[in-house]
């Protein structure tokens, strides 16, 4: 089974999940490795693999038929909802401090339960059970040990309290277990499903949900802007509006990137699906990691904890806004490629300039926020780079979603009509050479 046989969001899922147990699996056992950036890293890896995940269930479903299409949609739901609460859980700890416990207590066990269910119905839509019964049963078990279940989670804790090693070396292993586990699952169930038909009318939702999303993000930046500006200056105002504008951006991120990869599984003809899927999950990596940096400097500063909370929100201040636009221009750089490979010389001129335009502009755009302090003209500079960014890269899909709306065309066919041959031979001999030339001019 070749890796690019997968639905392109599922292996950048794949890839994804893969990063993250390693990074978890290297700060447990090395101290060096122990510290804000290389744990914000992991953070948002998870974050990322758990939208991917959902998004290549559903282009997995559209390979399948019957029963095995519902298990695998309604797998690819539950991960899609499981995307939404982490979204909505990590937003109210950064609203409200004292909700973090009850809601981490509140939720584990249906959280477990639902994980459990979209894993086993993954292992039911590829007929995993009779063609890959060890990969079944690991997934399951590396899913029930991660200590959700009543009873279980307090003789785990009490159990790793007396030995350090193991529960140092116990979540590595259960996590890549359980990521290889899924991917023999997976590899199963493409077999000789590779080929799907494109869909233009996705194609053409997705670049219009990312479109929507940049112009969106834009109108955050026209209106926050001013406030964070007033915040610099006026710090008794309510602090909910620097938690907002954050929280806001991490939404905009996670839409932009939906509709990535929904473009991504319309399989259009020389459209690079893979370079499209890996741009959304760099662009869905900043968005996790954007979300950390707020949830972890917000329980920190509650316990007083104030220089590690400041690791936590300079974490990849500077260079993670630059991995999420490079997603950007690994998403534009597939348009310019498509409008190539079918002739559209106009978008692809179009794509090629905006792209390089929005690339030069977000790298000078986070020039300010490292140089030192914050000042009003930095602010400012930064805000006025970013928006041309935007409105560049906004621009290019609004005009991505109009051409792939078209889809494919084809000639118009005429309908040639041929007289019925006569009883006479005359008759006959004309209405024959008149269908002659009207069958030649047809293959003309």
């Amino acid at each position: 089974m070749r890796a690019r046989a997968l639905p392109p969001a599922l292996l950048a899922g794949i890839v994804m999940g893969l990063v993250g147990s390693v990074v978890f699996a290297a700060s447990g056992l090395v101290d060096g490795l122990r510290g804000p950036r290389v744990y914000m890293i992991g953070w948002g890896a998870i974050f990322a693999e758990a939208a991917l995940t959902s998004a290549g269930l559903f282009e997995l479903s559209r390979r399948l038929t019957g029963a095995a299409r519902r298990c695998a949609h309604a797998a690819g739901a539950i991960f899609a909802v499981l995307f939404v609460w982490r979204v909505c859980r990590d937003a109210l700890v950064v609203l409200d401090d004292q909700t973090r416990s009850e809601l981490y207590r509140w939720s584990a066990v249906p959280h477990g339960l639902l994980v459990t269910a979209g894993t086993a119905l993954i292992a039911t839509a590829v007929s995993g059970w009779t063609r890959a019964p060890a990969a079944a049963i690991v997934s399951i078990v590396a899913v029930l040990g991660q200590g959700w279940l009543p009873g279980l989670d307090d003789a785990m804790a009490s159990f790793f309290h007396a030995h350090p090693t193991a529960r140092a070396l116990y979540w590595p292993v259960l996590d890549i277990c359980g990521t290889l586990a899924l991917i023999w699952l997976y590899a199963v169930g493409v077999r000789g499903r590779e080929d799907t038909i494109a869909d233009p009318a996705l194609a053409a939702r997705g670049a219009r949900i990312a479109a929507t999303a940049l112009w969106l993000r834009l109108v955050l930046a026209l209106v926050l802007g001013p406030f964070v500006v007033v915040l610099l200056r006026a710090p008794d105002l309510p602090r909910i509006l620097l938690d907002t504008a954050p929280l806001l951006g991490v939404v905009t991120a996670a839409v932009c990137a939906v509709g990535l990869l929904r473009l991504a599984g319309s399989r259009i003809e020389g459209l690079p699906a893979h370079r499209l899927a890996f741009g959304a999950a760099l662009v869905l990596w900043w968005g996790g990691v954007e979300l950390g940096r707020l949830v972890h400097t917000r329980e920190l500063l509650q316990f007083s904890e104030l220089s590690f909370g400041a690791e936590f929100l300079e974490a990849w201040s500077i260079v993670g806004p630059l991995v999420a636009a490079l997603g950007l221009v690994l998403a534009g750089s597939s348009i310019a490629a498509w409008a190539e490979a079918r002739a559209a010389w106009r978008l692809h001129k179009s794509a090629v300039s905006r792209t390089i335009v929005f690339g030069i502009l977000s790298t000078f755009s986070v020039v300010p926020t490292g140089a030192g302090a914050a000042s009003f003209g930095r602010i400012a500079l930064f805000g006025v780079l970013s928006i041309a960014g935007l409105i560049a890269m906004s621009g290019l899909w609004s005009r991505a979603a109009e051409l792939l709306a078209e889809g494919p065309t084809l000639p118009t066919a005429r309908v040639l009509s041929v007289p019925e041959r006569g009883a006479a031979g005359s008759e006959a001999g004309g209405a024959g050479s008149e269908a002659d030339a009207s069958i030649g001019e047809a293959r003309e």
